[in-house]
């Protein structure tokens, strides 16, 4: 792999997932999330195979078209069905040109390891998660291999704490979660095909978000500003309306995400709990802000 190369890949990766994303806004008069497009471009751009001539940069452009479009095209609920960057690597290997995987070698490991990690802190209940992933998968490759050979020669790290914890395609149940990363953990190191398609990592993580889908499926809500009121000092409370009035029991959390603006370390997205009743047409929300 030249530096070269890689900083095309990359460079290409982005505008087109950039430029997908500007124009399916555009078309769904919907609400853009650069940072979407963005985290989406630098993980094709880790698993894909890095370009080594011109032509091989307008396949690299379309898994970044295809994995934005997904994300419009493919929904339910009002949310992506899929993994975009999954989905994109996927298609792209349907043509010829798919995911080598380079992010999971030894020399990556320590940058995965701790940037994977401080990832999934983001929000702790990602670890009940990634934990049982790991674990199955390793285990799975301890079978024909050492499970120090399944981390240093496996993206597992990488695709347990960056592409399985996609917040959108996550099931809204913890044990559909855990059950979901276990079949994951599975499929990713069992070898199976069905004709001319094979057994990879991204193809797991898509029978997963199927999985995910049909017996855990999250709705999205796009809520509307109405009120924000000060409660005490730092103590703010926050009225929202939506055309449909998100389901919830009392004490349940909804995880939020505020598109637009600049986020923070974290990000853009938080889990608050809902602190209305679920039988008012507003969603209030209790935000300490120091």
């Amino acid at each position: 792999m030249s530096g070269p190369w890689l900083s095309a890949s990359l460079a290409t990766l982005l505008v087109a997932c950039y430029g997908t994303n500007r124009l399916f806004v555009r078309l769904f008069d919907a609400v853009q999330n650069v940072e979407s497009s963005s985290i989406t471009a630098l993980i094709l751009f880790l698993i894909l195979f890095p370009p080594t001539k011109l032509s091989d940069l307008a396949l690299v452009a379309f898994a970044g078209f295809l994995a934005i479009a997904s994300k419009f095209l493919l929904t339910i609920h009002n949310r992506h069905l899929f993994n975009p960057a999954a989905f994109g690597a996927v298609a792209i290997g349907l043509l010829g040109w798919g995911a080598g995987w380079w992010v999971g070698t030894p020399a990556m490991l320590p940058i995965v390891a701790v940037g994977g990690l401080l990832v999934a802190r983001t929000t702790r209940r990602n670890l009940a998660l990634v934990i049982p992933f790991v674990v199955v998968a390793l285990l799975n490759v301890a079978r024909t291999a050492s499970v120090v050979d399944g981390l240093l020669s496996w993206p597992i790290v990488f695709f347990g704490t960056i592409m399985l914890t996609e917040p959108l395609t996550l099931p809204a149940s913890r044990l559909v979660q855990v059950l979901e990363a276990i079949l994951v953990g599975t499929l990713i190191t069992v070898p199976f095909h069905v004709g001319p398609i094979y057994s990879t990592p991204e193809l797991a993580l898509l029978i997963g978000n199927i999985f995910a889908c049909a017996f855990g499926a999250k709705r999205l809500y796009r809520l509307r500003l109405e009120e924000r009121k000060e409660l005490a000092p730092g103590m703010f409370e926050f009225a929202f309306s939506s055309d449909q009035t998100p389901r919830f029991e009392p004490g349940q959390y909804l995880e939020w995400t505020v598109p637009g603006g600049k986020a923070d370390s974290r990000g853009n997205r938080r889990t608050f709990t809902v602190a209305s009743s679920p039988t008012e047409n507003r969603v209030r929300l209790g935000v300490r802000i120091p």
